[in-house]
């Protein structure tokens, strides 16, 4: 949901609920003083009850079932393979009677079943089996001429208990007896492809973008399965969809990557290719980029009244590079440390991947360094400063990084760069070295043929440079020279570097993103280019899913290219791509061309464009004037201020954009709360977002309308309100209920599926424990009183004696209000809701939860809310924020964000499982070392999978994935919480606060967005 869509809803509630008083509850007189705050106040004397659905936790059970003794009812050799089929008995597909008993009750039957989880045909030699259906029978398809005495199939999927509420995970062995001789069963053949793809289909369902596999497999074995049909004849290539709106999604400023990744995979599967070179007729130069103005930039520095301190790494960076700058190396290795333990693990849960692309990892290989040597062999001893530049935006696939040294100390930099280098010679035997000549520099090249290493190492002047990239090493040099402008004289950094001036003091680290970077980023060069990278990228990912296809049927990997185009599962075609780059394949490397490998692809800095197709010239013009629309005459230049206090575990990013997006959230954001700003709340224990509203919002006015359009009377409306508004959740144990009321937290006893009550039964029974809460700042009390009056009367005479209201007993000294159903009013469980309501402090408060009122009226009198005009001047004001305060100890916020978690731990665990599994049957085996295995999950998948945890991934003796915290793949354990060891649950139990201030300053050119984060932990 949308920021505004949230904002409208909040106060769209408040009003409405506001209907069902009977008489305002007068604030207190604000010249009297306030009550006393006793040292236990009532809120903190009401105990927590506790969650009415604790977490069930354990593993399912687990069964292993006699045999089925089958004898073989078909068999065909063909070739080099043999092919059985045996039908099952009725009682495997007999639908479950647990489960039919609870459907039956709902009106509904049961399916026979006609699949499982996995099947595993054990033996040393190799075998795939599948499900086929009506009847359900199991199809083996075995390695070899000869047949076999018997084969033996293990089912594995899962039953139902005593109850519906228990799972059983089963294991199923089917013996089938060979007859001696084969039967005439051609047809065999065909329905293994049709259930294998099937199964695939099964295995691919609920997964996300990765892997893709699946979804290449089944489609690819689909498209052959109409080849043959048509006789090799033309072949209907189903498109999901059209190639412009693949390029459109590829040129997008902020791609689906992806969703255009497996859209360009299903493409692949069905042979569909991309443009030829023989389509590119158009000359690049003649296309028209973006070409945007840029601000006054001297008129603006001049009005801010302060001139740049710019730091001297930035005279050396040219200045369409993104660019992060640090003083302090041991600065700069803490914070890339803390990140990386602290917050990115909680990152990744949000973003539900089923792996890590190594990226850190990969770009300090490649540059021949090591973060922890940086700190403790040079810190401040070898560098003023160091500061990381790239000409890309899309680091992840592959792109330039370069890595700048003010230097301090020549030899003590270059003995530890050289200690760096012998242990990268360790790892990479193939690494070589040499010189290339740029101009009057010599430029020393550390590389592997691989790609895992390409250190460009060169000095200009006080500076030495590492760079990825020779392309991006000569930009650097074109500065040096004077060929290129340097940062320090871009408009758009100088006016940055006025706002943050450089000061080593006030900062620890500095990012800047500037107009020339994004003009770069947004060029027809770079956008075509990066369509024609993905596109290369699929062709890649298409080659290697052949192969681990290949696997999957034969047992083993292909032998080279001309085995997997022999086998039929690929083409020879498909050994190139469509600008005639040969594509090779082995089993170590995978799919690699001149365009990379999944690891890691070609830098787009290095890659040549002249002439492009009628196609990409219609969709660039398009991703042009759409990007012409949003910000019309002016590009976006962002800042960020860092700082980092490892002590206290905070830390601080203070960033500005200019301008505002038009027609953008954030835009629209601002005219919803007009001009007012304020502070953030001091609440403890608390989830909040809270919203200024100013005179001239949006909001207000258009609230005040469909006030008016609703009742007809002019008297209501929301000229009470005063600043701010809020909606929360306090830290009780109702917060946990509702997530796992609604599905969001797993767990082991199932127990919503047994459930005779329906959701709004149960949602019912527990809203009066849920600690949610609204809020208002109330500018006019009497106003307030008045509005009330008249929407009572309206809800009289509109409902009459629908509501009924109480005095509840008062909370220092402040009257409460309670609204109910009257009797026999509602349905069954409504009677017993009650809404409770107040103002204390100057805020109008409303929540269901009676302990959680008393808790805002105590931050109410004590003065915790927010405010537009604080006391302290230096407190920082914006127009919205998000704040997180767990209260210490037991913390009802942080176990059910565990919870939440944990649910997506659980996702990533089972793409995580999928993809191991994909890769040891593709593959035949899997490394033993964790360095080798993952080496080869980056070439062949592009990320190694791994779970949230930390956790460790093995294969057992039957190909099935195992888990050191969740156990075998078919026997699913649902873990305690906290989870623990576990990188995430630290990361979470760490987190003391977080606040996310977002705010609009300025007009004119000096319109912008002001975003404050703060990110406090402990150990």
């Amino acid at each position: 949901m949308s920021v505004c869509r949230i904002a409208t809803s909040l106060l769209a509630i408040l009003f409405i609920a506001s209907c069902s008083s009977s008489k305002p509850t007068e604030a207190p007189d604000q010249n009297e003083p306030e009550s006393e705050v006793t040292e236990t106040s009532q809120a903190e004397r009401r105990p927590d009850p506790g969650p009415r659905f604790p977490h069930e936790s354990g593993q399912r059970k687990a069964e292993l079932r006699e045999p089925y003794v089958l004898e073989a009812t078909e068999v065909f050799a063909a070739g080099e393979h043999v092919y059985l089929s045996a039908v099952l008995p009725e009682a495997f597909g007999a639908p479950d009677p647990v489960l039919s008993a609870q459907l039956k009750r709902f009106g509904h039957e049961a399916t026979p079943r006609c699949e499982v989880d996995a099947l595993q045909v054990v033996g040393a030699r190799h075998g795939r089996a599948v499900i086929a259906c009506d009847p359900a029978r199991v199809v083996v398809r075995m390695v070899g001429e000869e047949l076999p005495e018997k084969v033996q199939v293990d089912l594995f999927f899962w039953a139902y208990g005593e109850s519906v509420s228990e799972l059983v995970d089963v294991q199923q062995p089917v013996i089938i007896a060979i007859p001696e001789a084969p039967t005439d069963a051609p047809e065999l053949a065909q329905t293994f492809n049709e259930s294998l793809s099937a199964y695939f289909r099964k295995l691919s369902f609920g997964l996300t973008g990765e892997p893709n596999f699946f979804t290449f497999a089944r489609h690819r074995l689909d498209a052959l399965e109409q080849q043959n049909a048509a006789e090799n004849g033309p072949m209907a290539i189903p498109q999901r969809t059209t190639r412009q709106h693949i390029l459109h999604e590829t040129m997008a400023t902020y791609s689906g990557l992806r969703s255009v990744e497996e859209t360009l995979q299903i493409d692949r599967a069905f042979f569909s290719r991309a443009a030829p070179a023989s389509e590119q007729t158009i000359d690049l130069e003649t296309i028209e980029g973006v070409g945007l103005a840029e601000h006054p930039w001297q008129e603006m520095i001049a009005e801010l009244g302060q001139q740049p301190t710019i730091e001297p790494l930035a005279s050396s960076v040219p200045d369409d590079m993104a660019y992060v700058h640090v003083h302090d190396l041991r600065a700069f290795v803490r914070l890339a440390g803390e990140v990386e333990t602290w917050i990115a693990p909680i990152i990744q849960a949000l973003e539900n991947k089923a792996g890590s692309r190594h990226l850190m990892q990969r770009y300090e290989t490649m540059l021949g360094i090591e973060r922890s040597g940086l700190s403790e062999h040079l810190g401040h001893l070898a560098a003023h400063g160091v500061a990381v530049a790239t000409t890309d935006p899309f680091l992840r696939e592959g792109g330039d990084l370069s890595l700048l040294f003010h230097v301090r100390d020549r030899d003590l930099l270059n003995q530890a760069l050289t200690r760096y280098e012998a242990a990268l010679r360790k790892t990479h035997p193939t690494l070589s070295e040499r010189v290339v000549e740029a101009g009057e520099h010599s430029v020393r090249v550390l590389s592997t043929p691989d790609g895992a290493v390409r250190q460009h190492r060169l000095e200009l002047g006080d500076v030495l440079i590492l760079s990825t990239s020779m392309d991006a090493l000569q930009r650097f040099i074109d500065v040096a020279e004077g060929q290129r402008a340097p940062l320090s004289e871009s408009g758009d950094f100088r006016y940055m570097r006025a706002l943050y001036p450089f000061d080593k003091a006030a900062e620890d680290a500095f990012v800047f993103i500037g107009d020339r970077f994004v003009e770069h980023t947004v060029s027809p060069r770079v956008r075509i280019l990066l369509g024609r990278r993905m596109q290369a990228r699929a062709d890649l990912a298409a080659v290697n899913n052949a192969a681990l296809l290949f696997g999957w049927l034969e047992g083993r990997s292909p032998a080279d290219g001309a085995e997997l185009v022999a086998s039929g599962l690929l083409r020879e075609t498909e050994l190139a791509h469509a600008d005639g780059q040969p594509i090779s394949y082995t089993p170590a490397v995978g799919a690699s061309s001149a365009w990379g490998n999944l690891a890691s692809m070609t830098p787009i800095l290095e890659l040549s464009i002249d002439r492009v197709t009628p196609d990409e010239q219609e969709v660039y013009e398009a991703f042009r004037q759409g990007y012409l629309s949003n910000w019309q005459t002016l590009i976006d230049p962002i800042a960020a201020r860092l700082t980092f206090d490892q002590a206290q575990g905070h830390i601080g990013v203070d960033a500005r954009m200019l301008p505002l997006v038009n027609n953008s959230e954030y835009e629209r954001l601002a005219e919803l709360v007009g001009q007012r700003a304020v502070s953030a709340p001091g609440l403890d224990g608390a989830l909040q977002w809270t919203l200024a509203v100013g005179d001239d919002a949006s909001l207000r006015r258009d609230l005040n309308r469909a006030a008016l359009q609703m009742t007809g009377n002019s008297d209501l409306g929301l000229d009470w309100l005063g600043d701010w508004v809020m909606l929360g959740a306090y830290d009780r144990s109702g917060i946990w209920d509702l997530a796992t009321l609604q599905r969001l937290i797993q767990s082991a006893d199932n127990r919503h599926f047994g459930s005779t009550r329906s959701p709004n039964e149960e949602l019912l029974e527990i809203l009066p424990t849920l600690p949610l809460y609204l809020g208002a700042h109330v500018a006019n009390p009497a106003v307030l009183a008045a509005t009330l009056s008249a929407l009572r009367a309206f809800v009289e005479s509109t409902a009459p004696g629908l509501l009924r209201w109480e005095q509840a007993e008062p909370y220092r000294e402040t009257p409460i209000t309670t609204i109910r159903t009257a009797e026999a009013a509602g349905p069954v469980g409504l009677n017993d809701l009650k809404l409770h309501y107040t103002v204390a402090g100057g805020v109008f408060l409303m929540s269901f939860n009676m302990p959680t009122l008393e808790a805002l009226i105590d931050a109410g009198l004590d003065g915790n809310f927010s405010q537009a005009s604080p006391e302290n001047a230096d407190e920082l004001l914006m127009q919205t924020m998000f704040t997180y305060d767990p209260a210490p100890g037991t913390s009802w916020l942080e176990r059910t964000l565990l919870g939440l978690l944990e649910t997506r731990a659980m996702e990533s665990d089972r793409m995580a499982s999928r993809s191991w599994y994909l890769l040891g049957q593709g593959l035949g085996e899997l490394p033993e070392a964790d360095p080798a295995r993952r080496d080869i999950a980056l070439r062949y998948l592009g990320y190694e999978p791994q779970d949230l945890h930390d956790g460790d991934y093995a294969l057992d003796d039957a190909g099935r994935v195992t888990h050191t915290l969740y156990g075998p793949g078919h026997a699913y354990a649902i873990p305690p919480l906290p989870v623990q060891p576990s990188s995430l649950t630290r990361a979470v139990q760490a987190l003391h606060s977080l606040k996310l201030h977002l705010g609009f300053e300025g007009e004119g050119d000096h319109h912008g967005l002001h975003s404050v984060v703060s990110w406090e932990r402990g150990e």
